[in-house]
């Protein structure tokens, strides 16, 4: 598992649009999921075309889904919807977890690649 962070970012290299958000554990339970089902009230990036990056805030999260805490020291990952194709996620992939910490400056940038049934995600930095 990777180390503190509170910002994490995605370049969507793929020949496929996408759009990416964060989950976590938090006291056991995956948030935003149980507290969220409907994953259309999560935060999540915009559509991103090929080419094209976003970055998210951690702290952002608190605004959006004030049912589902992000706290320090929480387990979070990425997860990436690719738009009529095979998502990726950082859940069962430790590499791709990291700590949330609020008074972190740094940053995890991840790297989306392929099309949109054959990708792959991949850390390309953490800063």
């Amino acid at each position: 598992m990777g180390g503190p962070l509170s910002i994490m970012k995605l370049h969507n290299g793929m020949a496929a649009n996408c759009q990416w958000t964060v989950e976590w554990m938090d006291a056991g339970s995956q948030q935003p999921t149980q507290n969220y089902p409907d994953w259309n009230k999560w935060l999540w990036s915009g559509t991103l075309t090929g080419g094209c990056s976003s970055t998210i805030k951690l702290s952002d999260f608190a605004a959006k889904v004030p049912l589902s805490a992000m706290n320090n020291g929480d387990t979070v990952w990425i997860y990436v919807w690719v738009e009529a194709g095979t998502d990726q996620s950082g859940a069962d992939l430790t590499s791709y977890q990291f700590t949330y910490n609020s008074g972190s400056t740094l940053r995890a940038e991840f790297v989306m690649t392929g099309t949109t049934t054959i990708n792959t995600l991949s850390v390309a930095s953490y800063q």
